[in-house]
């Protein structure tokens, strides 16, 4: 069983089955066995920076970029959550104009420490320092931000 971490508090939620599918959205081009390490190992961006670099308010699909940590990786039970996340890699416009690689979905397991996502419901979104690529489930993900948005709007909150 793993059990997530609340940092604030200190307590322990879970635990979380570990038959629960865990997804991640994100760089594209890994395989089974390969690992998600957070940005301040590996330089990649944050999906809030690419959506910035490609002229898109992170704020405007109900990310807080300031919340975001540079040191964890993020893992979610939303198959679709996820899927529009990796689409953030390649924004596809209505008149199918793509910017960027495509995004990867990926299923996932924590390595180490986990705690909740503040910006997600709870049970919805965990934080891990890194974690390991179980399956490529697509290699390449391509929505238009209309679709993005519809896709990670029933889950995102802001934590107070």
């Amino acid at each position: 069983m793993l059990s997530i971490v609340d940092e604030q508090t200190g307590l322990r939620h879970g635990p979380v089955d570990p038959g629960t599918q865990l997804w991640h959205g994100g760089y594209p081009g890994l395989k089974p066995g390969d690992l998600l390490l957070p940005p301040d190992q590996t330089g990649i961006l944050t999906t809030a920076q690419i959506l910035t670099d490609r002229g898109v308010d992170p704020h405007a699909l109900g990310m807080e970029p300031d919340r975001m940590r540079r040191d964890r990786v993020y893992l979610t039970t939303g198959r679709e959550l996820a899927r529009a996340y990796a689409a953030c890699w390649t924004i596809e416009s209505d008149a199918g104009v793509r910017e960027g690689p495509p995004g990867a979905l990926y299923l996932a397991r924590p390595i180490g420490e986990s705690w909740p996502d503040p910006d997600m419901p709870p049970g919805v979104g965990i934080e891990c320092e890194r974690a390991e690529v179980v399956a490529v489930v697509k290699p390449a993900v391509r929505l238009t931000l209309a679709a993005i948005d519809r896709r990670m709007a029933p889950f995102m909150r802001v934590a107070p």
